[in-house]
């Protein structure tokens, strides 16, 4: 049940023959369920195993029973779940509910927005058929997970925002922050972000290559340590700066710092017409990092 539990799948994928769902890397999971597994590795090169696969395959596609990386390989999949579940079948769905993704994250999805799916028939001769890592998955709501090396491996689908989340940039870089677009309505944007290394280099990547760009960010603190200096300063972890740069046709703009923890920050820069939440978070040497642009 270790591996069955590890790869999420879809239960409207299955009923949607013909109908492509596309999902994109979102994050690992902060907490390792199977610690016991990483064998010989620690938990943060297990981490860091799980983080780049993930970044070398960002992207996922369910089509009418085929699971496939775009371009790399494919394998034939099916509902590992009967029509009617059974207490047992019921018991396992409330137990990926509890113990998978971060913070409790998907205690609220229903039971009907929970299915497995795991490997079905060959493929055809001449195919290149997917490692075993990605031969069982679980979906649960919007989001298909993976484990490898007991890590929640999560993707989210693209089919929950704008219909354009996939014909334009995808993904970027700032620096050597990988990030994916992901596009809610006419306006808003909320890109997912990874940095594979500690909290204060993150901070850097992005203060580097943000605060030249006239974007709002003009007056971001140089590092990560002037924030946790001016917090501990202020006595407070919340404070404001107002930027003396990026004034004129956007008027007055702010960023507010909020230090969560050490290793958990998040920044509002905020203006006329809209604001940008960037949310760094480091978990095992690794950085998740969350973009949410929206307008007034």
């Amino acid at each position: 049940m270790r591996f069955y539990i590890g790869v999420v799948s879809l239960l409207m994928f299955l009923s949607s023959a013909g109908h492509a769902d596309e999902y994109f890397f979102k994050k690992v999971a902060d907490k390792n369920i199977t610690p016991e597994e990483t064998g010989n590795l620690t938990l943060s090169d297990s981490k860091d195993i799980a983080l780049k696969e993930a970044m070398l395959h960002s992207k996922i596609m369910l089509d009418d029973g085929v699971l496939s990386i775009p371009g790399v390989c494919k394998v034939n999949v099916r509902s590992d779940l009967p029509k009617k579940r059974g207490q047992s079948d019921l018991d396992s769905i409330h137990h990926v509910k509890e113990n998978t993704g971060d913070d409790g994250e998907y205690k609220k999805i229903k039971d009907s927005e929970i299915d497995f799916i795991t490997r079905a028939d060959s493929l055809s001769s001449g195919e290149s058929e997917c490692d075993f890592l990605y031969h069982f998955a679980i979906k649960i709501g919007t989001d298909l997970i993976f484990y490898n090396n007991g890590w929640s491996v999560i993707y989210t689908s693209s089919n929950k925002h704008s219909s354009t989340a996939g014909s334009d940039k995808e993904k970027y870089n700032i620096g050597d922050i990988v990030c994916t677009v992901v596009r809610g309505g006419d306006y808003e944007r909320n890109d997912h972000c990874v940095y594979n290394g500690a909290i204060y280099s993150a901070y850097e990547q992005f203060y580097v290559n943000s605060s030249g760009n006239n974007n709002g960010w003009s007056s971001l603190l140089p590092n990560y340590k002037d924030v946790l200096s001016r917090s501990q300063s202020e006595k407070s972890n919340e404070f404001t700066i107002l930027s003396s740069k990026d004034t004129g046709k956007s008027g007055e703009i702010s960023i507010t710092y909020t230090v969560l923890t050490k290793n958990y920050i998040k920044l509002l820069s905020s203006m006329e017409g809209g604001g940008t939440q960037v949310s760094f978070k480091e978990n095992g040497n690794i950085v998740n990092i969350e973009i949410n642009s929206f307008p007034d």
